[in-house]
């Protein structure tokens, strides 16, 4: 047994809290030259390990971590996880399953697999972001905010380890990331080699839903994301609001009401504050709306007083249909027709 509080009293900890206790009941049962002969199947391990109450709050960490409780289960042919009940912030994760191949992920680095399932009630991103995130001056005008530059990005600050091989079912009740809140998240991942994949991960956001299928990879300076998304019933105003890539992106969203559906394929890179890198976007897809309305449009374009009617102030074009892809972070919208009255617009650009 290993109590951590004590360990001050044998190594300086200087600004650095540490409690917790340590409990092993392991037997072991291999020669050393197993070891060194990789012959892992020839070792013989069972037994328990606890680790309750630790707690790790220091000047390098951006929240105090707290590990309530781990139970793992040793025998020979794989370890249990029990239990594994962590605390980052206000954020909370639990974990349960089983890992295999774990002694020689120990003894020589190599893979590690397993099957996980991942449970939180609560995620809070923001909780770890870089204090400064090099934002864009938010006093502009929103209707001529300019995309920023992608030499302000930060490298991505998190790497998969390579050697992990792990299939996660995932139930996270709600995250929370800048204005964004994004709850019932639910799914499977497959992690290999330090590449996250989606398979249909399901979450509720900015009043509707999403379905994602792809894959991250964070294996270079900055993380690489291929996704095919499903937007259902997304609330305009909502995204607006709560997406900075959507008020970078597609300014004239402030003005619009009504719903969106989208599906469409994605790729770009992501800077540390999971911001995508604009020039680095690659999409396409289509996108239908819902009760779509215009309100105060003549503060993005003056449309009533080009066309002298006062009318095009406020337009309910309603179901508009619109393929559009979108390259070096502009977005380019293929020929669509839009009803407003007794009028129609032939709209592209």
């Amino acid at each position: 047994v290993i109590d951590f509080a004590t360990m001050k009293d044998v190594v300086p900890m200087e600004d650095v809290k540490l409690e917790g206790r340590l409990e092993t009941d392991l037997r072991w049962d291999a020669l050393m030259s197993t070891i060194e002969q990789e012959l892992y199947d020839q070792v013989d391990l069972e037994g328990m390990l606890l680790l309750e109450g630790m707690i790790l709050d220091s000047p390098e960490l951006p929240v105090p971590l707290a590990l309530e409780k781990v139970r793992m289960l040793f025998n020979p042919r794989l370890v249990e996880l029990s239990d594994f009940d962590l605390k980052l912030g206000s954020s909370d994760i639990h974990m349960t399953g089983e890992l295999e191949n774990f002694i020689p992920y120990i003894f020589n680095n190599q893979t590690v697999s397993g099957h996980l399932s991942l449970t939180s009630t609560l995620l809070n991103a923001n909780d770890l972001l870089p204090e400064d995130e090099g934002s864009v001056d938010e006093s502009v005008n929103d209707s001529i905010v300019p995309v920023p530059p992608d030499s302000l990005a930060q490298a991505f600050g998190f790497h998969i380890p390579e050697n992990l091989a792990f299939a996660v079912d995932v139930d996270v009740q709600r995250i929370e990331y800048k204005d964004l809140v994004i709850e019932n998240m639910d799914g499977s991942m497959q992690i290999i080699g330090g590449v996250a994949g989606l398979d249909h991960m399901q979450m509720d956001m900015v009043e509707g839903s999403i379905e994602s299928t792809g894959w991250i990879d964070t294996r270079g300076e900055y993380a690489e994301v291929d996704f095919i998304l499903e937007i259902r019933d997304v609330d305009i105003p909502s995204a607006y609001e709560s997406i900075v890539s959507v008020k970078k992106l597609i300014p004239m969203a402030k003005f619009c009401r009504g719903k969106a559906n989208i599906e469409m394929q994605y790729h770009s890179l992501m800077d540390n504050t999971l911001t995508p890198l604009y020039e680095s976007i690659d999409a396409k897809g289509d996108a239908y709306t819902k009760g779509l309305q215009f309100q105060k449009l003549d503060e993005f374009i003056p449309l009533a007083e080009l066309l002298r009617s006062e009318k095009f102030t406020e337009m309910a074009p309603d179901e508009v249909d619109v393929g559009f892809t979108v390259q070096a972070g502009r977005i380019i919208f293929n020929p669509f027709v839009m009803e407003v009255d007794d009028s129609k617009f032939k709209v592209y650009g």
